[in-house]
């Protein structure tokens, strides 16, 4: 900041003295100019740099999105295609969880669809035949609860994928193929 201003000092006094040579130069003038300039240039300087709001501490907000498994089973991580700072596109993979043939979470389903198909065929026992009265809504209760729980782990199959929930970037990646993700922790954040 400083040298443009000595500079286009130096360059006004070079007009008015040299070049349009509209005030003689003499000695205590040449004296008055090489000490004034440089004090008063200088005092502008030290104003700016006192009165001027600044700051070494600067913070940027930016929106930031928690990326978590939403299963409701820990699971073991076993591909993060995403790096960061690179943009995302909402609905690209950012991470699988047990994306292998046998998951945990395949299996509760198809335990659950074995069960509410036995209970829909009434293949319960004589201790269970009262729960197998019990109604609500028109529909037996042990068999609404096993469509519920059945419902929840054809969720959680869908969930071991998880994608980015909108446009943006990906800042930072906390987890790696092989690590075991709990539900609701999160282990990416994006902006």
């Amino acid at each position: 900041m400083q040298w443009p201003l000595f500079l286009g000092y130096a360059a006004v006094v070079w007009l008015i003295f040299v070049k349009l040579k509209l005030i003689r130069l003499t000695l205590p003038i040449a004296l008055v100019l090489a000490a004034a300039g440089p004090l008063v240039f200088g005092y502008i300087l030290y104003a700016m740099n006192f009165y001027h709001p600044g700051s070494s501490d600067v913070q940027v907000l930016r929106r930031v999105v928690q990326v978590a498994p939403r299963t409701s089973k820990p699971g073991r991580v076993t591909e993060v295609p995403v790096t960061a700072n690179t943009p995302m596109k909402k609905g690209d993979l950012l991470f699988s969880i047990d994306a292998i043939d046998a998951t945990p979470f395949e299996f509760e389903v198809s335990r659950l669809q074995a069960s509410l198909a036995c209970l829909s065929a009434g293949c319960a026992g004589a201790e269970a035949r009262a729960e197998l009265t019990s109604t609500i809504s028109g529909e037996n209760t042990t068999v609404a609860q096993v469509r519920q729980q059945l419902a929840a782990a054809e969720n959680d199959v869908t969930e071991t994928k998880v994608v980015a929930p909108c446009d943006g970037f990906v800042s930072n990646v906390n987890i790696l193929p092989g690590q075991i993700v709990t539900p609701g922790s999160a282990v990416m954040w994006g902006t």
